[in-house]
């Protein structure tokens, strides 16, 4: 099946709301009313002296909708609604002999409303209580989170289209900048953070169904938008859900469409951001000035528009709610690339290049510090000299074609990246339209007075261009998506004791995004592609995902107790179509050489005999800068895609593109009994059961390796190697999933009871309530993890082809960017099982597979918390909370092909012991002469033989075998921490150990990165939070968290990025979590200035006056955190074989924030608080095989941002108005920087340094944004 989308097809408003008016036609004859995500008023009812009335009636109504809906209390005086829809009701209570009392009440999605009434003697009398307002006291349950109101969601600023935002203005929740530039959505793994939980663990539901997107989970963004001006509530809950919720173990997020009236109501809007309004981007404006350029900041553009309309089709019975909104944007992108080229070098020449003179590698010339001091330039004619061992080149020495290549791109303008000698920077504003439709209709229908339904649709319509590798090139990519979806909803009061709320969900999600380079390339380990690269810029990637979603709740009421119970079963297919594999690749980069080292090492292209040796920290950048000048290709990757037919796997024609299927059902149910056990005491207690189906590919393309490769299969390996042998059984394929009539990827739990216990204390005067409890929470996985796997290959369906060219005497020759050495590979077909054949480093491509552990475990999450909440006075409310969150069975994964901590009997030591002791002998400057040829590496490698060709203070000249020769080529690789190549060097050369090679590393893959639910994590925090609300709708909120986070790793599971490094003793990962941020803080606020009509002052002023001084108002947010932690890290390769490791801190030393150097050549922010980079990386050693080292050991700076608004309204004609208002983001324009530099061999470790993938900005320059809205 095709599932390519050819167009997008913009859907007509006009049509959407033909297509819910047909939906609903049958139902016309009957009255209708609307629901959305629903809430609950309860409370007793008592007269003067305390006393309970029985049989009082209470009736609530909603003159905006007509409903009303009476009970009468029971023989306790106790009352409830359950399942009410959000809105502002009247409550009337009526006893006959006693004054009726009245109480305007705003009740608010997910938000249980307690109220009790105290009535006095007396006839024929109203008593008219204060409402009740954003601020009132729990005092029903353990849940902490806040809800917002419609005025609050249309009035506070957003950088972002994005009303789930308002997420991050709870105590507990992690924020950073929403992506102001890229249709709202920040890839930044350390937002979106909520109370612990990785941003994926958030629940979205809109209007009661399902709004997540389950392939990449994004910080607050769902399938379907919601416009501001459609959302009538905004109700978040951080901790402690009930059993009611569920999916996820982190917040859980319900917005509700609003709904149409009784009255014509409705808006019309535009909002504009100007750039001449907008300050300048700090790393744009740091290369203008070094450039002599004028400070011009990038264009920021952006044009919201819509409008909404409510109004009644029958009086009190049929509602019609719609909006639209489209938005533009031609706001700049900041790019940086590494170039070959540097400005002003420190020697080496000049050349033009597009009337710039600039220095690097674009001159043909190579430069590099010299260990001892200075610079050395390596002519054309040096580096020939150098490479007379080159047998792939048409002629040594510097290659035509890639100096031809080097001087198409644009000259550097910065060196904020690259290596300072050889590339630079290149920083540029990028254009990077977005263009976004929103449609949303809704249809409320009141059945009667015990029974409503409500259909909502919503149609989008997106198109995104990505930046620019360059300028005058096309976008990298397009993308394209049409979500659609669709929720309908039935209340229905069955008796005064029980309501049902069924809901059916249907989101579909369709997105395409066209790469620009559907081509072949060549990529250069020194600098960036001259076009775009790799997944997304590569190729066609669509991905449709469909999402059914049934729910049903039911809640009885008898006597104390509340009992409710019900359903959520999610049927979900993932259609994924990727044409990258359909390209050839090559790389010119050091690290797949057999050898992974150049400088030091004494090989063709080693400079150090004849001009000098490199300096240690420049060994990487000079081994790359070096084979780019040579145009030295290292490897080469071409594809072969299979398809599963009669138990055979048979080669897919030439210019088949994957294309997969996978479908699953998840299911969910839950029963909870909340009991009023006093008047002052609620318990609760509810139990939650969750079963995840695999997700599996429905025509059965997709296979399985005959073994568990997460536990079988490495403890087979670490079983080998603790007796001191090896495994090396080969893995074989077969045919795998339910399609097949075979087992699916990993095995579903079946026994996912989370319960749910909670108690909420009120005084009895209900000014202060003491809420605590415990939940256990699973976790919603298995899209992204059949993404990862899926784009990985899907173990054996698709076959990298791998080419090596291992050494620097027989690296293949560039010859232009799209020429790949890569010959076409034939594939015959193989019936199952089906062994692959084994595969080494230097055939990079092949030699690295993705996989699922068979025994994956269902993610779940442990959380407390105990808070007191108290009313200090009318309106104001302070809540002070711990809150604790213990994640179990989070996903890592785990390199089972790992080499191994073999044991040697005859010296008692494993190869972690052995290698760590010779790592503090070279570190120690012990000479090769007090290394005896005994121990450990002569009982293993007695064979072995090492010649070193270039003479060190500590290693003479020479050949050296057994444990010597291995001590002399560790003492080369000691200098980049990069043990483990020293190990595959001697583990893969024939002869140097008598049983055979391969006794360390897995001979069929280099690495198996296995997703595995192996991880753990612990967050504990304190939080303070203060809610007023008070006179003219005035209202502020403040939050404040102190918390410490610890995990194994923190990417969310589309990432497939939280690697174990020591795969051994994944303990060794455990460290403060990437968005552990100690202290943070948000605000927000929306304040009537004092003065007009109906406020403190001047407040009945004349009509010429009132428009002058009334409808004033301030709405802002604050968002604070302190500093993220980050970690140094190695350029080698340590104790795994393709990951780097972290460094060891040997010394104090001072990071955290921002500091400005600008007494250099080339002014940049760093992190070290008054270290230079030479200084702080002699504060590091590198970790020892067997070490992970210091994960997050260091901090870099935290986020700072203040957004806000000005606002006035004009009375034009009855209810009408019109508001225009002004809008600063980052109104101070404050400066926070990302994660900087880490590897401490890059000459600007330590540094804010931009990249192509990393802004080094957390927060946005200062927009303004003016708008006008008219409100009828």
């Amino acid at each position: 099946m095709d599932f390519r989308i050819k167009r997008l097809v913009t859907v007509s408003f006009f049509g959407l709301i033909c297509t819910l008016l047909g939906a609903v036609s049958p139902l016309l004859s009957r009255p209708m009313m609307a629901q959305s995500n629903t809430t609950s008023l309860t409370g007793t009812v008592m007269d003067a002296t305390g006393a309970m009335l029985a049989d009082a009636a209470v009736t609530i109504s909603n003159p905006a909708t007509g409903l009303t809906k009476s009970i009468k209390t029971d023989a306790k005086g106790n009352y409830g609604f359950e399942q009410v829809e959000p809105g502002k009701y009247t409550v009337t209570v009526v006893v006959p002999g006693f004054s009726e009392q009245v109480e305007q009440v705003e009740l608010l999605v997910a938000t249980p409303l307690k109220a009790n009434f105290k009535l006095t003697v007396g006839a024929n009398e109203v008593v008219d209580v204060e409402s009740t307002s954003l601020s009132a006291i729990n005092t029903t349950d353990a849940t902490l989170g806040k809800a917002f109101n419609s005025a609050q969601v249309q009035n506070l600023p957003y950088l972002a289209n994005n009303v789930n935002y308002l997420l991050s203005l709870q105590p507990g929740v992690l924020a950073l900048d929403p992506g102001a530039t890229t249709g709202g959505v920040n890839t930044d793994i350390r937002t979106g953070i909520v109370n612990g939980a990785r941003q994926d663990q958030t629940n979205l539901t809109l209007d009661g169904v399902d709004n997540n997107d389950p392939n990449y989970g994004y910080a607050f963004v769902g399938v379907l938008r919601s416009t501001r001006e459609s959302v009538e509530e905004f109700r978040v809950t951080t901790t402690n859900s009930g059993a009611d919720a569920g999916r996820s173990s982190g917040g859980q997020v319900s917005v509700s469409t609003r709904s149409g009236t009784n009255k014509i109501h409705g808006s019309a809007y535009e909002l504009y951001r100007d750039p001449a309004a907008a300050a300048n981007s700090w790393f744009l404006k740091q290369t203008q000035l070094q450039s002599q350029q004028p400070n011009i900041a990038a264009k920021v553009l952006q044009h919201t528009y819509g409008g909404s309309l409510g109004a009644p089709i029958i009086k009190d019975k049929l509602f019609f709610f719609g909006a639209y909104e489209g938005f533009k944007q031609a706001t700049d992108a900041i790019v940086t690339q590494i170039v070959p080229s540097i400005p002003n070098p420190v020697a080496g020449g000049m050349v033009n290049v597009n009337g710039v003179n600039v220095g690097g590698l674009v001159t043909g010339n190579v430069l590099y510090p010299l260990a001892s001091s200075g610079v050395q330039v390596l002519t054309p004619s040096d580096i020939a000299a150098i490479d007379q061992g080159c047998t792939l080149c048409s002629a040594p020495g510097t290659n035509a074609a890639a100096l031809a290549y080097f001087k198409q791109f644009p000259a550097a303008n910065s060196n904020s990246g690259g290596d300072g000698y050889n590339t630079g920077t290149y920083i540029f504003a990028s254009p990077q339209p977005v263009h976004q439709i929103t449609n949303v209709a809704r249809l409320d229908y009141t059945i009667n007075s015990h029974q409503s339904f409500f259909i909502r649709g919503t149609l989008q319509s997106d198109n995104q261009a990505s930046a620019l590798q360059f300028p005058g090139q096309p976008a990298n990519s397009l993308t394209y998506s049409n979500n659609k979806g669709l929720a309908a909803g039935h209340i229905w009061q069955i008796d005064n004791a029980l309501t049902n709320n069924l809901r059916y969900g249907y989101v579909r999600e369709g997105t395409a995004t066209r790469g620009a380079g559907s081509h072949p390339y060549v990529s250069f380990g020194a600098f960036s592609s001259l076009t775009g690269t790799g997944t997304g810029s590569t190729g066609d990637t669509i991905y449709i995902v469909t999402t059914n979603n049934i729910i049903d709740d039911a809640t009885y009421v008898k006597g104390k107790h509340t009992l409710q119970f019900g359903i959520n079963d999610r049927f979900i297919s993932n259609s994924r179509y990727a044409s990258n594999t359909l390209y050839s690749s090559a790389s010119v980069s050091y690290t797949v050489l057999a050898s992974d080292a150049i400088a030091g090492s004494g090989a063709n292209l080693d400079p150090t005999g004849a001009y000098g040796a490199v300096a240690t920290s420049f060994y990487p950048s000079y081994n790359n800068d070096i084979l780019a000048n040579v145009g030295g290709i290292t490897s080469a990757t071409s594809y072969t895609n299979f398809v599963v037919q009669n138990n055979s796997l048979v080669a897919a024609p030439t210019g088949t593109v994957p294309t997969h299927i996978y479908k699953a059902l998840e299911q969910e149910y839950y029963f909870q009994d909340q009991w009023k056990a006093t008047s002052q005491l609620t318990l609760t207690a509810g139990l939650r059961y969750t079963h995840l189906g695999v997700p599996y590919e429905e025509n059965g393309q997709q296979v399985a390796p005959n073994i568990d490769l997460g536990t079988t299969f490495l403890q087979n390996r670490e079983t080998a190697a603790a007796a001191g042998t090896t495994y090396n059984t080969r893995i074989s394929v077969v045919p795998g999933g339910q399609a097949n009539g075979a087992p699916n990827l990993y095995t579903p739990q079946k026994l996912n009871f989370a319960p749910r216990l909670a108690f909420a204390y009120a005084t009895p005067n209900n000014r202060t309530s003491i809420r605590g409890g415990f939940a256990l929470a699973f976790d919603h996985f298995g899209e992204a993890v059949i993404d990862s796997y899926d784009s990985g290959g899907a173990f054996a369906l698709s076959r990298n082809n791998g080419f090596a060219f291992p050494t620097t005497a027989t690296t293949a020759e560039f010859t232009g960017f799209e020429n790949v050495p890569a010959p076409a590979v034939s594939a015959a077909t193989q019936s199952f099982p089906i062994t692959p054949a084994d595969t080494s480093i230097t055939a990079f491509g092949s030699s690295f597979k993705k996989d699922i552990n068979s025994n994956l475990k269902t993610p779940y999450a442990e959380t407390f918390n105990l808070s007191v909440q108290h009313e200090v006075i009318h309106g104001m409310t302070v809540t002070a909370s711990y809150v604790g969150r213990l994640g179990r069975h989070v996903l890592n994964n785990l390199d089972v092909a790992a080499p191994t901590n073999l044991y040697d009997p005859a010296s008692s030591l494993t190869y972690f012991q052995a290698a760590t002791a010779f790592d503090k002998a070279i570190d120690a400057g012990a000479s090769i002469g007090s290394i005896p040829n005994s121990g450990y590496f002569q009982d293993i490698f007695p064979n072995a033989t090492y010649t070193q060709k270039t003479a060190t203070p500590t290693i003479p000249k020479g050949t050296y075998t057994g444990a010597k020769a291995y001590y002399a080529s560790l003492s080369v690789d000691r200098k980049s921490g990069n043990d483990t190549n020293t190990l595959y060097n001697f583990d893969t050369t024939p002869g140097f150990n008598p049983k055979g090679i391969e006794q360390f590393f897995y001979p069929q893959y280099t690495s198996i990165y296995v997703e595995s639910s192996i991880g753990t994590s612990n967050y504990n925090a304190f939080q303070l939070s203060v809610r007023h609300a008070f006179k003219y709708g005035n209202e502020y909120d403040i939050n404040y968290t102190l918390s410490k986070s610890l995990d194994y790793g923190s990417s969310p599971e589309r990432s497939n990025a939280s690697s174990i490094l020591n795969t051994f003793d994944p303990h060794e990962n455990y460290a403060v979590s990437d968005f552990d941020a100690r202290h943070n803080l948000t605000a927000n606020y929306s304040l009537s200035l004092p003065f007009g009509k109906g406020q403190r002052f001047f407040s009945n002023p004349g009509a010429i006056m009132d428009r002058i001084l009334s409808g004033w108002q301030l709405n802002g947010t604050v968002r604070y955190s302190s500093a993220f932690p980050w970690s140094a890290s190695a350029s080698g390769y340590g104790t795994n074989f393709d990951m780097t490791s972290y460094l060891v801190k040997i010394a104090p030393i001072a990071s955290g924030g921002h500091r400005f150097v600008q007494n250099t050549a080339t002014p940049y922010e760093t992190a070290f608080k008054s270290d230079t980079q030479a200084q702080a990386a002699a504060a590091f050693r590198y970790a020892y095989p067997g070490e992970v080292g210091q994960r997050n050991s260091l901090l870099a700076d935290g986020y700072l941002s203040f957004d806000d608004g000005l606002s006035k309204s004009f009375r034009t004609f009855r209810d009408q108005s019109f508001k225009i208002s002004v809008e600063g983001f980052n109104i101070f324009n404050n400066v926070r920087f990302s994660t900087p530099v880490a590897p401490v061999a890059n000459v600007k470790f330590g540094n804010y340094a931009p990249t192509a993938t990393n802004t080094a900005l957390l927060t946005s320059p200062r927009q303004m944004q003016f708008s006008g809205k008219y409100y009828f």
